[in-house]
């Protein structure tokens, strides 16, 4: 057995993933944990931002061995960020492998979930992602590609449709995982340092102890036109739901 550097002794590494959907704010919030937990101890957390099983649905992926590839930090664990349709690969290798089912959904492994509330901004964000080629930004926001871009509501109904079949597979999750906090990103932004300690509670991890909470550079951008976005899809989508194009009530 390894002794790390926290004095603890594990048989084997933990595993903490982070659950979410494209465009959820799961980013964000895995950087913030990122970055205060470095300041607050020295932590070295740095995968749970990252996509380690991106590669999943390919016929030569081998979730097991990037599983157990992913570096194991000074505390015993190993990190990964995992979105909805990843995590059903998964699923059903780990049927079919107890090494790997043990990794996604054993004693040793901490889930979080971050989900978003408004599903609609949710949707914006995302199809204005798909739209630009831009995910994430850390430079000033007026320099970002999406700055001045305009959504119509057709993209943003396609996203939409997206978005809400993975939230309810997140809604569902927590039923096959042994430890799992549900968090949510309006939440996270109204009181960050609090809804991170009160997740590392509900896991029953000691890291959120005394947190000094530090923001990333990870930059919002394109906001008032999402804002107008928002304002112009609700207007459609309130009168125009569940009415084909071609129908005479949508013309009227």
């Amino acid at each position: 057995m390894e002794l790390l550097e926290n004095n603890l002794y594990f048989s084997r590494p933990q595993y903490l993933f982070l659950a979410s959907e494209a465009r959820s704010g799961s980013t964000y919030f895995a950087n913030t944990i990122e970055y205060s937990l470095h300041e607050t101890m020295g932590g070295h957390f740095w995968d749970l931002s990252k996509e380690k099983f991106a590669n999943s649905r390919l016929a030569t992926f081998n979730p097991l061995e990037t599983a157990e590839s992913i570096y194991l930090n000074p505390h015993g664990f190993r990190c990964s960020k995992l979105l909805a349709n990843e995590i059903s690969v998964l699923f059903r290798h780990a049927v079919k492998c107890s090494a790997l089912s043990d990794i996604m959904f054993g004693s040793n492994t901490y889930w979080i979930i971050v989900r978003r509330r408004n599903r609609i901004r949710q949707a914006i964000s995302q199809a204005c992602a798909i739209k630009s080629g831009v995910y994430h930004f850390y430079d000033e926001v007026e320099n970002a590609p999406d700055f001045n871009m305009e959504i119509s509501d057709a993209e943003i109904m396609e996203s939409l449709n997206m978005i809400a079949f993975s939230d309810i597979y997140l809604e569902n999750l927590p039923l096959i995982l042994n430890k799992s906090v549900t968090v949510f990103y309006e939440d996270f932004m109204q009181d960050k340092k609090s809804c991170i300690e009160n997740v590392f509670i509900a896991l029953g991890l000691p890291y959120g102890k005394n947190l000094k909470l530090t923001i990333p550079p990870l930059k919002r951008t394109n906001s008032i036109r999402k804002e107008q976005a928002e304002c112009s899809f609700l207007k459609y989508f309130l009168n125009s739901y569940g009415i084909s194009e071609g129908s005479p009530i949508h013309k009227g």
